[in-house]
């Protein structure tokens, strides 16, 4: 019996987790009830009452070494109607509170048999090495933050040591009137580089040399743009400089960081590659020519949020690359197996249920005290759920109202 109740109770399945807890809780009561109440009650018949297999015992006829027996089973005596039943009714009351109140944890076992799969689990993880004995004992803390330079940030000694780039997405005027205006952030069309170019003019004194920088975002190569010196010339020629000679005033390609660009509202963001173009032009005059001509150009990306000293410039062409051909087509599912699906936010489910019975759906459940409506990233991310569904949950149709929400 002992052991039976102990298998339920670790038992990975939660009716028999259910059933030893009762098997516990009965054999608990039974055994306080046989141990204080019953035997001295078998006493006390065997003393003053007569039965079948004997005579009543007279009193007096122990010796002194059972006395105090003696006065215990008198007094059990005078009370013996009372115990038997104040004990049954605590014992009903006992069960009921059990019944009523206690639950079962819905997890998985932790006393689960070897051939389990999580015991297979702890198993394979014996076969690697402690984590001090593989990173040693030397081994520091990898850095929680890195150097984070801006996409229009060019060279100097804020952008030296850069981990990445990054820039808040502008939104689309062009839709400005739609109902869905904040969901689409300002990009350039594929195959079109929408370029930038930063006001050249500044205090660089009598210094004769210039950097002449063309940034891309977007490309996975700059062999995708054709034409990149003979934009570089251009460059060159519209602010009054020229190409000096000399191994100092050679062109350099460079494949920088990446660049995050993310739209804060929605919480639209891409990860793009940037590559640099640069060169060391001569001012052919100390007075009109620039101090410096940078260039910033998205290539199919989203559009950075710029200084007004930025003005767009005209646009380039590059290699987009080809799109690959469908080879099959996805498979339809028909009307009849398709479910409709309900989903809450802000819920906390309480993982528990009584231990007879259904689960009481009333306590089952509790507002999430973390979730906030009113919070843009809770907002943000109720809307890519819905609208950013995964392509393998097959979503036939949806119906969300943050999608309508103004």
């Amino acid at each position: 019996m002992i052991f039976g109740f102990l298998g339920n109770l670790i038992s990975s399945m939660k009716p028999l987790r259910q059933l030893g807890l009762i098997m516990a809780v009965v054999m608990m009561t039974a055994w306080l009830l046989v141990s204080l109440i019953f035997p001295p009650l078998c006493h006390v018949l065997e003393m003053y009452f007569t039965g079948p297999l004997g005579h009543a015992a007279k009193p007096g006829t122990r010796d002194n070494r059972e006395s105090w027996s003696d006065a215990w089973t008198r007094r059990l005596s005078r009370w013996r109607i009372t115990i038997a039943v104040s004990s049954a009714l605590v014992l009903l009351a006992l069960f009921a509170w059990s019944v009523h109140w206690m639950t079962t944890d819905l997890g998985t076992s932790t006393h689960l048999a070897s051939t389990h799969s999580l015991s297979l689990g702890k198993a394979v993880l014996t076969d690697f090495d402690a984590l001090d004995d593989a990173l040693g004992l030397g081994a520091a803390t990898p850095p929680g933050a890195a150097p984070v330079c801006g996409v229009q940030d060019f060279g100097g000694a804020a952008h030296a040591g850069c981990s990445m780039h990054w820039c808040e997405v502008a939104a689309d005027p062009n839709f400005a009137i739609r109902r869905d205006a904040m969901s689409r952030p300002s990009s350039a069309e594929n195959g079109t580089c929408k370029c930038f170019a930063a006001d050249g003019a500044g205090l660089c004194g009598h210094d004769e040399r210039a950097p002449v920088v063309h940034r891309y975002v977007g490309l996975e190569s700059l062999a995708d743009v054709p034409d990149a010196r003979a934009a570089l010339d251009d460059t060159l020629r519209t602010n009054g400089l020229s190409i000096g000679s000399g191994p100092e005033y050679e062109v350099t390609n460079a494949t920088l960081e990446p660049a995050l660009l993310q739209e804060w509202e929605m919480g639209y963001k891409q990860l793009k590659s940037v590559h640099e173009v640069r060169i060391l032009g001569i001012r052919d005059d100390r007075v009109r020519s620039s101090c410096n001509a940078y260039k910033l150009c998205f290539c199919g990306t989203y559009l950075c949020r710029l200084e007004s000293s930025w003005k767009a410039v005209a646009d380039r062409s590059y290699r987009s690359p080809e799109r690959r051909l469908q080879v099959r087509q996805d498979a339809r599912i028909r009307f009849s197996g398709v479910a409709s699906v309900d989903v809450v936010f802000g819920l906390d489910i309480e993982p528990t249920t009584s231990v007879i019975g259904g689960a009481n759906l009333e306590n089952s459940w509790a507002f999430l005290q973390t979730f906030d409506i009113r919070r843009p990233w809770t907002q943000r991310n109720m809307y890519q759920f819905c609208a950013e569904a995964p392509a393998e949950l097959r979503v036939e149709g949806r119906r969300c109202w943050i999608e309508d929400f103004r």
